[in-house]
């Protein structure tokens, strides 16, 4: 035998904790190994503590239990030994174990008395819990349902038939009564009380275990000898020898203790079972009659006698039988003739009477046991059987023993004596016993009506009370009261129903009068009435209750000369008669009483004996509660010849007359009102609307106060409410049955209200506002500190309003009802105030305190009521919580009370130590439900504060270092404890999740470890370190999921949550990046993961089968999400793994699982697991059709749909919570199962019987519904997973995951194929299949990435082999483009199709440019271009339709007032932004396809009307935006539908066929009459948006450029366009007129804008002429008018107005850009970059190496003032140009003078550059002047400066400047004085430039041999000779 078998660590205490609290806290195998260890002490009793002795004291010299105890420990335990005389061995495992729990370390010494008494404390509690052990384990061997029974029946085998163990139990007892107060104890203040309850508690504790033994263990007659021997000595435990220090408490012990003997001595000699082994040992009889002669002096002794006397009794008849010699002293005995002698007697233990002589109280006569019989009536036997059955061991765990032993005893005096020969006041007492033995004992009751029961026996006691009805009424309706109580064997109270409708007889005291006439029949004297004997007045509600004339009666007995009793024999109602007394009760009617009546002395049978009414409604509530047949079986009976039609029954209008009656009469009968309030209740489903009706201004319903008034009109003319009542009585009497009733009338409210109609509702919300406000402020702020008498009327109070409330805050989402919801919300989260919330964290702090002290008090039914209060408050905590983290993600920021409560409230200390002391929880060990409920307390709160500006810290709130260590420890220690209960750590791990999202401080205390070197060795071995505590978290989830399959079976939430556990912890790498290392090496965690990830999910699942399988689907779906989270943390592991500029190796276990992995089959298994799709779309709209067949077969339409099938609110995650809660997976999921099964079965009421086959289809079909959305759930959360770790995986490691680029082919062709076989088209199929889309597409590009060497391989077969693959997958993905819902017109308002349109496109794009690179460069196969070709055609059909779908969808989601979420309307933005790019891609010349076929696809498909559509609803939704965003303090956000239009419109606008449709479409009347149409008319665009930022001065502003200037911008871009390839068209042309003039206002202002009118006057600040935009606007507008010009030739009628106003604003334009062009310096500083782009290119400069000093020396220009250049340079071209058509220089050139254009000077011929004079020819001279100097500069680096645009500038200028010299020359309406003046300066300066031009064209030539050169060479010497040629010879 091993240490640990001798003397096993741990205390018993422990193990009574893991017995009582059942599975859900500790497993079988848990269980049998703690057993195990402590089972062998089990047969020693208290002994198991035995004395000190050496060998013991050796071992603890060694070290004890565990070996590792000091020296100061060991003296320690020696002192402790000594003091308590205990074995030292036992007093190290207390010690120990103490230690363990408490954490001790310093001053262990003897002198410590502190430690000293808390470790007697601890032994005294291991005494009680040892004998407790045994106790519960017999208790539990018996019963077969328990889980624990087989385990029961194996430890206690040893002592479950031992008798010998009885004996020493008993002897213990024995030694117990006969100890005294040790000395020691006795000399030390306080202690001797304590012993003496230790004492008693042990006595108590012995005989509970010897009474469970005698019941199932045959009693050998020695031990009832004993026993009886014992009892007789110390007086049934009454006197102790410490009697002098005995106190209340004590003395209610002893009483429990007297209590036990007596039952124990009664079970002894008439045992429940009928095997009394002591009728076989009449020696043993003659002993145990001698002690029973010694006894009858006391009270206490009368129950033993009683029994003593059935046994003698049955003895006796059977004696005859009984022939052996042995016998004869029992005949003996029974005559009276036995010997005694005070020798057969024990002595008493030390007490005053031990001295005293005893002497025989009973003398021996004939038939002894009459005398035994006489003295236990004598001495009020029935009255100590009530005193026993109400005293506190009746209501403990052996009640139902104990009642049961008492009914035996009260069977075998009923089979030795008739009941009716007793005396009156033994009756009485009789039926009082009766009562208190049978009431509210089920098992009891039913064994009476299926065994004792016997109707024609008119001698037993319920016949017998019958008899006497209703003269003798109380008797009889206490026993039918107390008999009511039923049970699943039987359903007692519709035997008592049953019972009283038929009644026989009739006992009435009757006065001597003229109607009575005594006759004479067969000798028997009989009484005969001649006219009817009225017995209850009738009322208005019902008939009198009357005897009739002619019955017979015989008398049972005479009163007085004047009175008697006469029995009737009349048969009747019971229930008549007490619905008639109940209505006589109120005075309801005025019936005049008849002269013939029978006598009513106690007034009784009138109603006015308050007694007698509290009495029957007692029994028709019990009734009501103990049978849900038996309300409408009683209103059945009561409407019996009574009105029929739609008034309320007359039991309703009897109850409410009553309480009305009571109410105005007095306030003293409470007990009435709280009785009839009760029956109400219970009523109320089945008279809904009377009793509602009846309530709105019912007397008990609270009156209104002033405040209230203000919301609800009711008249104030109550006199005594609710209030009144509790105020006046209740509080002062300490007593609360009233309140208790008001408030299950008010629960019963707040569920039946949830069921009424909307025109019932408003009348019914004012009375239970009305109730719930005097609740809320009133009773719950104070009731705690009322009087009470019992403590456990105070829980009751509070976990009854927490249950209204709770149920208020979880149901009254629905409309009507919200209000009351939002209010009881706002009351305890705001508007109540410190004052009504406090008393939850009351709760919360004591509750658990209080029940565990109670518990080691052994007031366990008021400990149970304690927890129950205490998780109530917990569960209304966080039911407040989740509503506050619900509405902080709503936005609404408004902190709470009780958030900050919870955090800043103080437990007796100067800091806030709440939160620790919830934590704390934790440790509490008796109720699983508590620490459960505390840790998602924590869990909410982490949540909610992760919402506020400031996040608190947790770990201040968690008091000293050591205090939250230790709750931290605790924490640990039970999650990796894989036997706890799956709530517990589910819950747990959940903290621990969100602490590393939001509490990265107390999550690293989790994670914690003294060092990393610890943590590593710890995680890479799986040992924990010495002291037995986990090392952190992390440690706890690895060595939790090497149980893994365990988890999953089994406990498979607790699977789930580890896994995310490590999922986030990974997501968090960088705040505990220590620990993240240590993880990554540690291999058992990445087998472990990889087990996981490949286990099959074992069985099926059927979920249309109609069975319970929500602990089915929850495994499948908690496995699900385990290899979702695993997949999860290996994409973080390898994101981690790339990041940094080094990249990582990857560590063992990763790397075995990826290689795992990439086996083709376990990828292939894991590709089809991830895309499974369960989900079955019939059956919603089977549940919608059940419901209608359910509302058809009850006649009842149940409102609307909404208002019955109750969707869950999404709150958490599906795998927190307990099995069919709310949004957990199983059968209340989506909808709340358990709301609906309440809603259905109270709505349909009377109209059909709840086991309608159509009940249980719809309530099965809601279940299917909740499994299917369940598991649907879980699948999309893989694919998810899978989509991201497979994305991940080919990202950093495709060498690893894909081994080839074949295998990644095949990966995303077996995912295509998958998609392509999807045919359904419900919202969770679309979402995955979007999934698929997306991850399609990604792979597709990691593949071509792969594969981007073969595109330019060498060899022919390898490209044409990766060209076969990229057509396999461009045909999938255009496939499935041309499948889906989203391209019909039906699917316009489907907001889900379009998640997955965007993929596809991209990945189209990526195929058809990666085959575009191949098939140009496989030359010699034709083959190759012409299935492109065609790909490419039948794709763009299948674009063109989406596209005309997106057009259509964009413009829905775009209109006002749209609900579309502001994600999907995104989402459709990008994916009309993708098809429009793959348009343009496709229709590019690029690709090669004939115009007249992708032509022709855009006319079937109406492409170019949808794309104006498209371009006419984008400026629409553009002017909105800005003008809805304009006085936004930061930058705006635009929808781009007119920019991705106007993108398109350029595009085709470019070729002719196609911008021929685009005018014929409508282009010029979309760009005319748009939103933007108005502004640009008015010339009112601006070209930015200024934003002040916020500041208070208005000088700080943001710039940022006008989306509606781009799109302005972009139109005149398309009309160019237009111009450029149509420009012939007269049509085109006037429509160009047109569009020019009507937006004339906004061209004008765009010149102003370029000639600097908003510029600044300072010459060197940013000018905005110079910004892009402003240039971009001149470019595209001068290149229209470039286009109108070069069509003059085609107009009917030139718009002489149009051209006139550009040449205008072109002359002075011209002329700024001159000074800019000849002022680099001044222009350079006054750039306007606009963007981030420009202000680099501002930075970069040209014509330097970096040197500063050469960009001061050269002044050279960036890059940005050369990009503007360029743009100016464009400008002045397209001007000059346009002016050069305009003058007709062509015709000036080439033609006679006479056909000259004369009216074309518009060149002023001023040879300075005046801006006076706008344009001249010196400004001419300038341009070409300063653009030949400069183009020489630039030669030398032509690549950086726009050197071809300058020279196009300067031929421009020379052109003109040649045509319009001899232009003004030969000018007729000039002086010659000034025509010389211009031939004889000008022409030379002119000729001049011209030559300096030539010289520059020509060196330019030289350089680069340029055809371009050349001709602009000839150009300008042309026009050199002309004019020396010209003037020359003039």
């Amino acid at each position: 035998m091993t240490d640990l078998d001798e003397r096993p660590s741990g205390n018993y205490r422990k193990l009574l904790d893991t017995i009582e609290r059942g599975e859900s806290h500790c497993s079988t195998a848990q269980l049998k190994d703690l057993l195990n260890a402590r089972k062998s002490k089990f047969p020693l009793g208290l002994e198991a503590f035995g004395p000190k002795n050496s060998a013991s004291r050796t071992k603890v010299n060694s070290g004890g239990v565990s070996g590792k105890l000091e020296q100061k420990e060991k003296e320690f335990i020696y002192g402790l030994s000594d003091l308590l005389e205990v074995d030292e061995l036992e007093c190290a495992s207390i010690f120990e174990s103490y230690k363990e729990e408490k954490n001790i370390e310093d001053d262990i010494t003897s002198n410590n008395t502190e430690l000293t008494m808390s470790m007697i404390t601890v032994y005294y509690e291991e005494r009680l819990s040892l004998l407790e052990c045994i106790s519960s384990l017999i208790r539990i061997s018996v019963d077969d349902e328990h889980p624990y029974a087989e385990i029961a029946n194996t430890a206690i085998t040893s002592i479950a038939t031992s008798h010998s163990f009885m004996q020493k139990i008993f002897d213990q007892f024995k030694e117990l009564v006969r100890s005294s107060v040790p000395l020691s104890v006795d000399n030390t203040p306080g202690w001797a009380s304590v012993w003496v309850k230790q004492n008693l508690r042990e006595q108590k504790a012995l005989m509970e275990l010897l009474s469970l033994l005698a019941s199932e263990i045959p009693v050998q007659p020695e031990f009832s000898f004993t026993v009886i021997q014992e009892m007789e000595a110390n007086h049934f435990g009454l006197p102790q020898s410490f009697s002098y220090v005995v106190d209340e408490e004590s003395e209610q012990l002893r009483s429990q203790i007297t209590s036990l003997c007596i039952l124990l001595s009664v079970a002894i000699i008439v045992p429940i079972k009928e095997n009394n082994a002591l009728f076989e040992s009449p020696e043993t009889i003659s002993k145990i009659n001698q002690v029973a002669l010694y006894l009858g002096y006391h009270s206490a002794h009368s129950p033993f006698l009683l029994a003593w006397t059935y046994f003698l009794s049955n003895l006796e008849e059977n004696l005859d039988t009984l022939t052996s010699p042995c016998y004869n002293v029992v005949r003996s005995l029974l005559n009276g003739q036995q010997a005694i002698s005070n020798d057969i007697l024990a002595p008493r233990p030390f007490s005053r009477e031990s001295d005293e002589e005893r002497v025989p109280y009973i003398q021996q006569v004939p038939n002894v046991y009459t005398r035994f019989m006489g003295r236990a009536l004598a001495l009020d036997v029935f009255d100590v059987v009530s005193t026993v059955a109400k005293n506190g061991v009746c209501s403990e765990e052996n009640a139902v023993l104990h009642h049961m032993t008492l009914r035996i005893l009260l069977k075998s005096f009923f089979a030795t004596t008739r009941p009716y020969f007793i005396p009156d006041d033994s009756y009485n007492n009789l039926v009082r016993a009766y009562c208190d033995v049978y009431k509210n004992q089920p098992v009891l009751c039913a064994l009476f009506w299926m065994q004792d029961f016997e109707n024609e026996n008119q001698c037993s006691l319920l016949n017998l009370a019958r008899s006497r009805f209703p003269v003798s009424f109380e008797n009889f309706v206490s026993i039918a009261t107390a008999l009511s109580t039923s049970s699943v064997a039987k359903n007692s109270a519709e035997s008592v129903f049953n019972y009283l409708k038929s009644i026989p007889t009739m006992a009435v005291m009757t006065k001597r009068s003229s109607i009575l006439e005594q006759i004479d029949i067969n000798g028997t004297s009989t009484i005969q009435i001649t006219q009817p004997l009225i017995v209850v007045p009738a009322s208005d509600l019902f008939p009198a209750i009357e005897i009739p004339a002619g019955t017979q009666g015989i008398i049972a007995s005479d009163i007085n000369e004047e009175e008697r009793i006469v029995k009737f024999s009349v048969s009747y109602s019971g229930w008549s008669m007490l619905m008639c007394i109940l209505a006589r009760s109120i005075y309801f009617g005025n019936t005049v009483p008849s002269m013939f009546t029978v006598v009513d002395a106690d007034n009784q049978l009138s109603g006015e004996n308050p007694e007698t009414i509290a009495s029957i409604l007692e029994l028709i509530h019990c009734l009501l509660v103990n049978s849900p047949n038996t309300p409408q079986m009683l209103i059945a009976e009561t409407e019996v010849n009574g009105p029929m039609g739609e008034q309320p029954s007359r039991l309703i209008t009897l109850l409410v007359n009553i309480l009305n009656q009571y109410h105005h009469k007095s306030l003293a009968h409470v007990r009435i009102l709280t009785l009839a309030t009760e029956c109400l209740t219970i009523l109320l489903p089945y008279y809904r609307q009377s009793i509602w009706n009846y309530l709105h201004s019912a007397p008990i319903i609270p009156q209104a106060t002033a405040s209230s008034t203000q919301r609800y009109s009711r008249n104030l003319h109550q006199k005594s409410d609710i209030r009144s009542i509790v105020v006046n009585v209740e509080c002062t009497s300490g007593r609360y049955p009233t309140l208790i009733a008001f408030l299950d009338l008010v629960n019963t409210l707040v569920h039946d209200i949830q069921n009424l109609t909307i025109s019932e509702g408003p009348q019914a919300t004012e009375t239970l506002y009305l109730c719930l406000r005097y609740l809320m402020l009133d009773v719950f702020p104070s009731y705690s500190g009322w009087r009470y008498k019992q403590y456990s009327e105070r829980l009751l109070i509070g976990t009854k309003l927490l249950d209204i409330f709770s149920e208020i805050c979880t149901y009254f989402d629905i409309d009507g009802l919200k209000e009351i919801r939002e209010g009881v919300f706002q009351h305890f989260l705001h508007d109540g105030g410190v004052y009504y919330t406090s008393h939850l964290l009351d709760t919360l702090s004591e509750g658990a305190n209080i029940a565990n002290k109670m518990y080691k008090t052994n007031h366990v039914t008021e400990a149970k009521l304690v927890e129950q209060l205490t998780e109530k408050t917990f569960v209304f905590i966080q039911i407040l919580l989740q509503y506050q983290l619900d509405s902080l993600k709503q936005g609404n920021s408004r902190r709470s009370i009780l958030e900050r409560l919870l955090l800043e409230r103080t437990t007796g200390t100067n800091n806030p130590d709440f939160l620790l002391r919830i934590a704390k929880h934790i440790h509490y060990p008796h109720r699983i439900q508590i620490p459960i409920q505390a840790t998602q307390v924590i869990s909410l709160l982490c949540q909610i504060v992760a919402s506020w500006e400031n996040v608190p810290n947790f770990v201040q709130y968690l008091g000293a270092t050591a205090q939250a260590r230790q709750v931290i420890n605790k924490y640990l220690e039970v999650a990796k404890d894989h036997s706890q209960n799956e709530l517990l750590l589910a819950s747990i791990w959940k903290l621990f999740t969100l602490s590393l999202k939001v509490q990265p401080t107390l999550a690293t205390l989790f994670l914690e470890t003294s060092s990393s070197v610890e943590l590593n060795s710890a995680l890479l071995s799986l040992n924990p370190p010495d002291n037995g505590k986990p090392v952190s978290a992390l440690h706890a989830a690895i060595d939790m999921l090497t149980h893994w399959k365990d988890l999953a079976t089994k406990k498979p939430t607790v699977l789930s949550n580890i896994t995310r556990f490590i999922s986030v912890f990974w997501e968090t790498a960088f705040d505990h990046f220590e620990a993240i290392e240590a993880g990554r090496n540690s291999t058992s965690l990445w087998t472990s993961l990889q087990q996981i990830l490949q286990h099959k999910i074992d069985g099926s699942l059927d979920i249309t089968s109609g069975s319970d399988q929500d602990e089915t689907v929850r495994r499948i779906c908690c496995v699900n999400l385990s290899q979702a989270h695993i997949m999860r943390s290996m994409t973080l592991e390898l994101h981690l793994m790339a990041s940094g500029s080094e990249k990582k190796k990857l560590t063992t276990g990763v790397q075995t699982l990826l290689t795992s992995l990439s086996q083709s089959p376990k990828l292939d298994e894991l590709r089809q697991k991830s895309t499974k799709n369960s989900y079955d779309n019939a059956l919603k709209p089977r549940m919608e059709a059940e419901m209608l067949v359910l509302s058809r077969s009850t006649n009842d339409s149940f409102g609307s749909k909404d208002g019955l099938i109750c969707k869950v609110p999404f709150n958490g995650w599906g795998d927190c919570g307990k099995l069919g809660e709310s949004r957990e997976y199983g059968s209340s999921y989506i909808y709340d199962l358990s709301l609906i099964k309440k809603r259905v079965y109270s709505r349909i009421g009377d109209n059909a019987d709840k086991t309608n086959p159509n009940i249980k289809k719809f309530l099965s079909s809601v279940c299917q519904v909740n499994y299917n959305d369940s598991i649907a759930d879980s699948e999309v959360s893989v694919l998810r997973s899978f989509k991201t770790f497979i994305e991940t995986a080919s990202c950093h490691t495709g060498d690893i995951i894909f081994k080839t680029d074949d295998s990644l082919f095949n990966f995303i062709k077996h995912m295509a194929e998958k998609a392509a076989h999807e045919t359904r088209d419900d919202g969770v199929t679309l979402t995955q299949y979007s999934l698929m889309i997306a991850f399609i597409r990604g792979l597709v590009e990691d593949w071509i990435i792969r594969g981007c060497s073969k595109v330019v391989n060498n060899d022919v077969s390898v490209r044409k082999m990766y060209a076969d693959q990229v057509f396999d997958i461009l045909s999938a993905s255009c496939n499935l483009l041309q499948r889906e819902n989203f391209t019909a017109l039906n699917s316009i308002h489907d907001r889900t199709a379009i998640r997955f349109h965007r993929p596809l496109l991209e990945t189209i794009m990526l195929c058809i440019d990666t085959l575009f690179s191949i098939v140009s460069s496989l030359t010699s196969t034709r083959s190759s271009e012409d299935r492109f070709k065609s790909c490419i055609t039948t794709l763009l059909n299948v674009i063109c339709e989406s596209f005309r779908v997106l057009v259509i969808k964009a413009g829905s989601y775009s209109a006002s007032g749209s609900s579309i979420p502001e994600e999907v309307a995104e989402s459709c933005i990008k994916d009309v932004t993708v098809v429009v790019s793959l348009l343009q891609k496709l229709v590019h010349p690029t690709y090669k396809i004939s115009e007249d076929v992708w032509l022709s696809i855009l006319e079937t498909h109406k492409t170019i009307p949808s794309l104006l559509d498209l371009f006419y609803g984008g400026v629409q939704l553009t002017v909105q935006e800005v003008d809805r965003q304009i006085n936004n303090t930061q930058t705006m956000d635009i929808t781009p539908y007119a920019e991705t239009a106007l993108y398109f419109l350029l595009l085709l606008s470019n070729i002719p066929e196609a911008a021929k449709q685009l005018v014929n479409g409508g282009l010029f009347v979309s760009f005319c009459n748009n939103s933007l149409t108005s502004r640009l008319q008015q010339g009112g665009l601006d070209l930015f948006l200024r934003f002040n930022n916020g500041s208070s001065d208005n000088k700080t502003l943001l710039v940022e450029r006008n989306p509606l200037h781009s799109i302005w911008c972009q139109m005149l871009g398309v009309i160019s366009n237009v111009m450029r390839t149509l420009g012939g068209d007269e049509s085109i042309l006037s429509n160009t007129v047109n569009f020019m003039q009507v937006y004339s206002a906004q061209i004008g202002r765009a010149f102003e804008h370029a000639n600097g009118s908003n510029d600044s006057i300072y010459g060197f600040s940013s000018a905005e002429s110079l910004s892009s935009p402003s240039l971009e606007e001149m470019e595209r507008i001068s290149l229209i008018f470039f286009g109108l010009s070069q069509n003059l030739s085609h107009f009917t009628q030139i718009p002489t107005d149009l051209f006139g106003s550009y040449k205008d604003c072109s002359l002075v334009l011209l002329h700024r850009y001159n000074y800019h062009l000849t002022h680099p310096t001044q222009m350079e500083s006054q750039l306007y970059p606009i963007d981030n782009t420009e202000r680099e290119l501002a930075q970069v400069f040209v014509g330097h190496d970096g040197d500063e000093s050469q960009i001061n020396n050269k002044k050279p220009q960036s890059k940005l003032a050369l990009k503007i250049l360029k743009i100016i340079l464009t400008i002045a071209h397209y001007t000059l140009t346009s002016l050069v058509i305009q003058t007709n220089a062509d015709v000036i050139l080439t033609t006679p003078d006479i056909e000259w254009p004369f009216g074309n000077t518009i060149i002023y011929p001023d040879m300075r550059n005046n801006q006076e004079n706008g344009c001249s020819f010196g400004t001419l001279i300038e341009y070409i002047n300063q653009g030949s100097n400069m183009v020489n500069t630039w030669m030398m680096n032509e690549n950086e400066y726009p050197i071809q645009s300058l020279l196009d500038v300067v031929q421009d200028c020379s052109i003109l400047l040649a045509s319009q010299t001899v232009l003004w020359i030969a000018k007729p309406d000039i002086t010659e004085e000034v025509r010389m003046e211009i031939a004889s300066y000008n022409v030379k300066d002119i000729i001049g430039s011209l030559s300096k031009v030539t010289s520059m064209l020509k060196k330019m030539d030289e350089k680069t041999k340029s055809v371009d050169t050349k001709i602009r060479v000839q150009l300008v010497n042309s026009l050199q000779n002309f004019l020396t040629l010209r003037f020359f010879e003039v």
